[in-house]
């Protein structure tokens, strides 16, 4: 299987999300998504908040 690349991040209300690009199967925005993504709060001054991380279908992580 071939193995796809890149990333795509993205601003969010409270942060950002980062989502595979041209994954296998879709992804739902948000922590409620199948692949299980994980949630991280990124602390900082002024761009503090909470970061999803999806899980890629093609084993691209």
């Amino acid at each position: 299987m071939a193995v796809r690349a890149g990333w795509l991040v993205g601003p969010t209300e409270t942060g950002s999300e980062v989502t595979p690009i041209d994954d296998v199967v879709g992804h739902t925005p948000g922590d409620d998504c199948a692949c299980l993504p994980y949630v991280e709060f990124v602390p900082g001054d002024s761009s503090a908040g909470w970061m999803v991380v999806h899980h890629a279908w093609d084993g691209r992580e």
